[in-house]
This record gives C-alpha cells, sequence and structure tokens, in this order.
C-alpha cells in the first residue's frame, strides 16, 4: 500500500513536492483501539516508524500495486492520530470500492473499465 501528500513546509505552506510512504494494511481492530471509529468500509494502515499520514494530509488517495504493475486507488485518508505522524500511530482510510456506485452517480462517470 502506498500513501501519498504534499505535507506542510516550517513556515506553514504547502510543499511543492508530493511525498509518498508504504505503509502495510492493519485489521480494523488496531485503529479501533486508538480511536474507536472504524467500520466495515473503513482501511486501517500503519504508521510504523513514523512513515505515515501527518497533519492536513486527510483526502490524501491510498494505493495497491497490481499484478499487472498498474497502481490503483483503493482508498482515502480519513484520519490520523492528533499527535502527529512522528508517534507512528496507525490511520483510516475510506475504502473506495464501497462508494464507486454512488461516485459513478454524482459525476456520472463510468469507472467500471477500471476495476
Amino acid at each position: 500500500m502506498h500513501a501519498y501528500s504534499r505535507a506542510r513546509a516550517h513556515d506553514n505552506d504547502i510543499s511543492q513536492t508530493l511525498r509518498g510512504v508504504s505503509v502495510e494494511i492493519l485489521p480494523n481492530a488496531e485503529c479501533d483501539y486508538y480511536y474507536g471509529v472504524m467500520t466495515d468500509t473503513m482501511m486501517c494502515t500503519s504508521g510504523y516508524g513514523g512513515q505515515g499520514p501527518c497533519q492536513g494530509d486527510s483526502g490524501s488517495p491510498a494505493q495497491m500495486k497490481m499484478v499487472d504493475g498498474r497502481w490503483l486507488q483503493v482508498g482515502v485518508l480519513a484520519f490520523g492520530a492528533a499527535y502527529g505522524c512522528e508517534v507512528g500511530y496507525p490511520s483510516g482510510n475510506v475504502l473506495l470500492p464501497f462508494y464507486v456506485d454512488w461516485i459513478e452517480f454524482v459525476t456520472g462517470f463510468d469507472f467500471s473499465e477500471y476495476y
């Protein structure tokens, strides 16, 4: 799993550098332990070694590399630790497959060729 963001620089301006980090998918119980808000339409990802989302990263994509080499967005970052990305806490992501029908309805776009 790979997550991306444009982390804020020290002067609080949004960075011009797109950053990515590899994270592991964890059991939802792990995120539920810390936050108590996980549902079946969410996915928990690791923050080991301070490698996770930082303040302002909500809405960032979570992608998986498919067997054929393509990257597929499977989630959207919903929340991470309020203490910052350095603490190593896991983060919660909304799982997009549960919302594809709604997204297609709202946008009028057919995504079926992509999955």
